[in-house]
């Protein structure tokens, strides 16, 4: 299953026409069924080359589902320590380790915390403290 959009969108799209075991799901109609889908699945595989802090990368293993990453991404420390990094050659193994079992994922719930929306107000008193 493909989620979302990006420059490769049109090649992604072509691939799917020729296999037909690949879906793509676009738009979803709220985030509660992106999450539902994202949180049923063995892995979520991020290629982008220009992403920042990947909200999507947290929530996924918020929901348990093993993020992917290349090794090349920019994604900051913080996120790819709560993720699957790998060569690009080695992705596709990789993805079938994790949907075998051979590769099992769970999130280390500190890492997931520093994420908590819930500690902001605290970091900004902090802050503003000093």
């Amino acid at each position: 299953m493909i989620i979302g959009s990006g420059l490769e969108e049109d090649a992604v799209r072509e691939l799917i026409r020729k296999y037909h075991f690949i879906g793509m799901r676009k738009p979803y109609s709220s985030k509660a069924q992106l999450y539902k889908m994202l949180g049923s699945s063995m892995c979520m595989l991020n290629m982008s080359e220009r992403e920042g802090l990947s909200v999507i990368t947290i929530e996924s293993a918020a929901l348990g589902t093993a993020p992917v990453l290349p090794s090349y991404t920019p994604i900051p420390r913080e996120v790819k320590e709560l993720s699957v990094v790998e060569d690009v050659g080695n992705i596709p193994q990789t993805i079938a380790d994790i949907v075998s079992g051979k590769i099992k994922y769970k999130a280390e719930r500190e890492k997931l915390e520093r994420f908590d929306v819930g500690r902001i107000k605290g970091a900004f008193k902090r802050l503003l403290a000093d």
